[in-house]
C-alpha cells in the first residue's frame, strides 16, 4: 500500500512536469530537466533516503520558482509578453508543492 502511494505521486508529478516539457518545447522555451525527477522517483521507490532528501529540496525549489512565477506573470502580462511560460511555472510549482506535502505524510511509512 506504501508502495503504491509513492508511486502515485510519482505519476501524477511525472505527468505535470511532461505537459509542461511538451508546451514549452512547442513554444521554443525548455524547463527543468525531467530525467532528474525520473531518477529520483525511480531510487525513491527503491526505499533510498538520499533520493528522498534530495526530492524534497528539489520540490521546495520549484515551489519557491513557482511563486516567483506569480510574480512574472503579472509582470509579463502588464509589460504585453506571452505569460504562458509563467503560468506553467506557477502550475509546476504547484505540483511539486503538492508532491512534497503529500511525500511528507508518507516520509513516516518510509521509514519503516
Amino acid at each position: 500500500m506504501k508502495n503504491r502511494r509513492i508511486c502515485i505521486i510519482a505519476a501524477f508529478n511525472i505527468l505535470v512536469l511532461l505537459i509542461d516539457k511538451i508546451i514549452l518545447v512547442t513554444r521554443g522555451a525548455f524547463g527543468a530537466p525531467l530525467v532528474l525527477t525520473l531518477v529520483l522517483w525511480f531510487f525513491i521507490s527503491k526505499r533510498k533516503k538520499w533520493a528522498l532528501i534530495l526530492f524534497e529540496v528539489l520540490c521546495l525549489l520549484s515551489a519557491i520558482m513557482g511563486v516567483l512565477g506569480i510574480f512574472l506573470f503579472a509582470a509579463y502580462l502588464y509589460r504585453g509578453f506571452d505569460p504562458i511560460p509563467c503560468l506553467l511555472m506557477v502550475i509546476v510549482g504547484i505540483s511539486y508543492g503538492v508532491s512534497w506535502l503529500m511525500l511528507r505524510k508518507e516520509r513516516e511509512h518510509f521509514s519503516s
